[in-house]
């Protein structure tokens, strides 16, 4: 990727008349956007527990712990995202909703990108499942989340808070990820952000050497979906792509201009890791 004078990633390289992308290249919408900020934590969870539902189900795993019909909904103390400002449940709330866009965008990537990668759903399963979870870490604070994103889902921390009602949320929505797939979809969630998988790591090192090649690739698509969500409003709305000779051309949707830039340019940054791994600049286009 080129830099600039700064070293900062030129994300715009090429950017200007790049032809190729249309809008019917972008995923038609099943459903209107959800409003997120009008969503309460509760109707965030079982709504979340269905999306990683449905994942597993479309994955090929015949075990897992989620019950076909089953409604998850937390106490009422839990129904308002009104929480106080900085409450653990509030920091949840956000997490969540966080977690359920840049996993739409997540999976946007992964399928365009599948003549280029080449992997199996079962890694499809994985990502959509991290990218919902890569945040709920941050109950513990900013720093370091990605870790503690990873040890909540492996089960070496706890969530708590004062009422509980946290604690139940983090508990009923990992009851829906399977046992045999915390490891991956935990060590997915860490490398959001930060430093890359390392053999220094030891989870990462204990993998395949296909398994270690394919959560690089996985979680540097999801790097780039978070880039693309940065200010947690959801300002992108769809991405589609398209693979060139030396690039990959990533379209966006998205309102207003000038916060889609942003969430480009972060994007850009945070997509490092793919262009390592595949020798491709990510250039951008706007619709």
């Amino acid at each position: 990727m080129a830099k600039d004078a700064s070293g900062q990633a030129d994300v715009f390289s090429g950017h200007a008349g790049v032809d190729g992308l249309q809008t019917e290249n972008f995923p038609a919408a099943a459903e209107d956007r959800p409003d997120l900020s009008a969503s309460s934590l509760r109707v965030c969870l079982a709504d979340l527990t269905g999306r990683v539902a449905s994942l597993v189900q479309g994955s090929g795993w015949k075990q897992h712990a989620w019950q076909q019909g089953r409604v998850v909904l937390l106490p009422e103390a839990a129904n308002s995202a009104d929480a106080v400002d900085g409450s653990v449940a509030a920091i949840l709330h956000d997490a969540l909703r966080h977690g359920r866009h840049v996993s739409t965008l997540a999976l946007e990537l992964f399928d365009g990108l599948k003549a280029l990668h080449g992997l199996s759903d079962i890694w499809r399963s994985r990502l959509g499942m991290a990218a919902l979870l890569h945040d709920i870490g941050q109950i513990y604070g900013e720093r370091a989340h990605h870790k503690n994103s990873q040890a909540l889902i492996l089960g070496e921390k706890a969530a708590c808070d004062d009422l509980g009602t946290v604690a139940k949320a983090v508990r009923v929505l990992l009851e829906v990820v399977p046992s045999q797939e915390r490891t991956c979809v935990a060590q997915l969630a860490r490398y959001h952000r930060k430093a890359w998988p390392s053999m220094t790591h030891e989870l990462f090192a204990g993998l395949s050497l296909m398994d270690r090649q394919a959560l690089l690739i996985t979680a540097s698509i999801l790097r780039i979906a978070d880039g693309l969500d940065v200010q947690h409003e959801g300002t992108i709305h769809h991405v589609c792509v398209q693979t060139q000779r030396g690039a990959v051309l990533v379209g966006v949707q998205g309102s207003p201009e000038q916060d889609c830039v942003v969430c480009m340019q972060r994007a850009g940054i945070k997509g490092e890791l793919f262009s390592e791994l595949f020798a491709r600049n990510l250039l951008w286009q706007q619709f």
